[in-house]
């Protein structure tokens, strides 16, 4: 809710209008189809607002983009989303028409220097002192330690682990955002004395004066690059006040670059003129009448 608050208060200060506001149904299984397809009906009844900005989790906006394919509005909108789904396969995955034109961000992680080496290195011998390992060792290699307790990650398995098994960067993903982890924890150590430092990944890390970290994100697009074939790509950054963005490099949909124009009311035309709606920005056009004339967008006599 911060963050669409100051959203809010940013798209007002810079004389953008909202012509509607949604809250979308939280992802515990109490949402159903039908109050996605409300809110798409919704987004639909404002005809010339196509720009859509969504703050939510994978689960949800799938949801979305699923009422949006069966309410036959697939391309009338351009997505901006958070990073709550940002490049999440749920989305994508089966309403890649649907999601195709949408730009995104990611927070910003650089890789941790030597981790990776750190990491494949370990074994449940030398690495003692963690006592989720073994778990993880019995889990990843489907195989169970003599002297291991009976737990859900090796209650069905019955191959003995060696403790040897190959653990390789083929085999092995590794989790995108460690700096943040990272910085948290060299947070906390530097506490006590500084808390501007450069960590691990050699990215300079402080505090901000709301008590946030750096704010530094990748601008992400998700395009169809051949017919049927769709991918994220990195489009541009944001770092700090500092935003880089390859216009080039954006396209709405396959053969249209352009996303489609959004507003909340398109100007009326002469001898017409405005009556505002709920929001102060939107309105309809209506004709003045026989002995009135138009004038700075009302009706007088």
């Amino acid at each position: 809710m911060q963050a669409f608050e100051a959203l809010e208060g940013l798209l007002a200060s810079n004389n953008i209008c909202i012509a509607v506001k949604e809250k979308l149904k939280k992802d515990s299984g109490v949402a159903k189809e039908a109050a996605y397809d409300i809110i798409v009906k919704k987004l639909l009844q404002k005809e010339s607002a196509r720009g859509v900005i969504i703050f939510g989790s994978d689960q949800e906006v799938a949801g979305v983009m699923r009422a949006v394919r069966r309410m036959n509005a697939t391309g009338l909108f351009s997505w901006i989303g958070s990073d709550g789904w940002s490049a999440r396969s749920l989305v994508s995955d089966g309403n890649e028409p649907e999601v195709e034109g949408t730009l995104s961000v990611q927070p910003q992680a650089n890789p941790i220097h030597g981790f990776e080496e750190y990491f494949l290195n370990l074994t449940v011998q030398n690495n003692k002192r963690n006592p989720w390992f073994t778990e993880y060792w019995e889990h990843k290699f489907e195989c169970k330690f003599p002297d291991s307790p009976s737990t859900i990650y090796n209650e069905l398995y019955t191959r003995n682990c060696t403790g040897h098994e190959p653990v390789t960067r083929n085999n092995t993903q590794f989790e995108a955002q460690l700096q943040f982890v990272s910085d948290a924890v060299m947070a906390f150590a530097h506490a006590f004395k500084n808390v501007t430092f450069v960590g691990l990944s050699g990215d300079q890390f402080k505090f901000d004066e709301q008590g946030d970290g750096p704010a530094r994100y990748r601008i992400i697009h998700f395009k169809q690059v051949s017919p049927g074939q769709y991918r994220w790509e990195l489009v541009g950054e944001y770092n700090g006040d500092h935003l880089m963005l390859n216009m080039s490099k954006i396209q709405f949909k396959m053969g249209a670059p352009a996303p489609p124009s959004s507003v909340c009311s398109l100007p009326c035309q002469d001898g017409q003129a405005r009556r505002f709606l709920d929001v102060n920005c939107c309105w309809h056009c209506y004709n003045c009448s026989t002995y009135q004339v138009g004038a700075d967008e009302t009706c007088a006599c």
